[in-house]
């Protein structure tokens, strides 16, 4: 399990004009030139971010917000955490599912960095002002706001927290960057997505002396990375209204149940359009080793 993190709320969500109301077909290409801190899996992730994104742009638009990221960088023996705070543009549409698989092109520039070059085609929907926004942060190697991050090294433990408007359930899975995905939360001990999150009261979750009781017993993640930098994807999925989880399969040793890329996709497409008041937050989390 590994996490790099840029938070950076984009919410994709959507529905379809052939499959359902207001959602469309739409395509998007888009050319990611990488570095040597960059592996050909994350070279590949971000053309594939990219084009969907330039999809979205190219047919609801875009709109300036302000976003930061958080980064640490060491100096000396002392680690210290800047925020940098970024005008940037988001899109006006949400991410629904892929249509089919997107379409690579890959080369070596002459200091051997990879250039990918993507193609997709998706469905996607203009924003809903019907999904529930919520609070949520991550937070490395303790269960404290000043440890807010998104950057990781192997053997770091992650803390999530969540502060939601109203009541709701939660779920939380993590995409790693082989495309395999995770589920976090409810707890590796829940049987179902029974538990219901009290509206303005702040959850800390993966510590097992801060998590409530209520939410069962809490799991404690270790993240790892088998690669020098790895990039994974954090989706937390919430609503005011009870939904089921995605089918997912124990992987033996109290590790997170897991399941394929492929069926998460079509959960949540079906879970957004079921419920119109899903809200999904999506962090980019980095992991070193």
């Amino acid at each position: 399990m590994k996490l790099t993190a840029l938070i950076s709320v984009l919410t994709l969500m959507a529905a379809l004009p052939v499959f359902g109301q207001g959602t469309r077909a739409i395509s998007g290409v888009y050319t990611f030139y990488g570095d040597r801190s960059h592996s050909p899996e994350a070279c590949r992730e971000a053309a594939l971010e990219g084009a969907r994104v330039s999809a979205l742009a190219k047919e609801f638009g875009t709109l300036f917000t302000t976003v930061f990221d958080t980064q640490n960088k060491k100096v000396g023996d002392d680690e210290i955490q800047n925020t940098e705070y970024v005008t940037r543009s988001e899109v006006k549409g949400e991410w629904l599912a892929d249509i089919g698989e997107p379409s690579y092109d890959v080369s070596i520039d002459n200091d051997g960095n990879y250039i990918v070059r993507c193609r997709i085609r998706g469905k996607a929907k203009a924003i809903s002002n019907e999904s529930t926004d919520f609070e949520a942060d991550v937070m490395r190697n303790g269960a404290d706001h000043r440890n807010s991050t998104t950057r990781f090294r192997s053997g770091d433990d992650m803390f999530v927290s969540v502060k939601t408007p109203v009541d709701g359930y939660l779920s939380i899975y993590l995409v790693g960057e082989n495309r395999d995905v995770y589920s976090l939360f409810p707890y590796y001990t829940s049987s179902n997505n029974d538990i219901r999150l009290r509206r303005g009261r702040e959850y800390m979750l993966f510590d097992p002396a801060k998590s409530p009781e209520e939410l069962g017993q809490a799991d404690e993640l270790v993240l790892s990375a088998d690669s020098d930098i790895e990039r994974n994807s954090l989706y937390l999925i919430f609503s005011p209204n009870r939904y089921s989880l995605a089918v997912d399969t124990e992987s033996g040793n109290y590790s997170p149940r897991e399941l394929s890329y492929k069926e998460f996709s079509k959960w949540l497409l079906k879970s957004r359009q079921r419920d119109p008041k899903l809200g999904v937050k999506v962090i980019r989390l980095t992991i070193e080793k």
